[in-house]
């Protein structure tokens, strides 16, 4: 039964990376970014999801890190 579930695992996982290729390949406008004086780069409208979605899960794993650090009690010596 696990067998079962591996496989659909990969197939599930298989169909969700096709479907986001289809809709990057689809975003390939160039865009750029503004704000206040700051002007980006032009680049494709995938790429500003792509680093969108790598900043904020880099972001979520330091915050729940941090916090972790800082809910373990301090270990005293004695």
């Amino acid at each position: 039964m696990s067998w079962i579930k591996k496989q659909l695992l990969k197939i599930s996982l298989a169909i969700t990376f096709l479907l986001v290729a289809v809709i990057a390949s689809e975003n390939s406008d160039a865009v750029q970014l503004r704000f206040l004086e700051f002007e980006s780069p032009y680049w494709p409208v995938s790429w500003w999801l792509l680093t969108a979605f790598v900043a904020g899960f880099a972001l979520g794993n330091v915050s729940k890190s941090w916090s972790n650090l800082r809910s373990k009690p301090s270990q005293s010596q004695g």
